[in-house]
């Protein structure tokens, strides 16, 4: 179950990505990649109740 659930958020995470880096070039698409990412798990962690050892 918990790996399904990461799984579903990497997907999500890696489709908003892909929607807003599309004409971006590789450097600024790896940049936004990894500040989306970050927002994602501060998000699990603020108002979702996740622990960031559990991340």
């Amino acid at each position: 179950m918990r790996s399904r659930f990461y799984q579903g958020i990497g997907k999500a995470a890696q489709e908003l990505a892909d929607l807003y880096v599309y004409d971006t070039d590789l450097e600024n698409r790896a940049a936004f990649k990894e500040l989306l990412w970050d927002a994602v798990m501060h998000s699990l962690v603020e108002h979702h109740g996740f622990k960031p050892e559990d991340l």
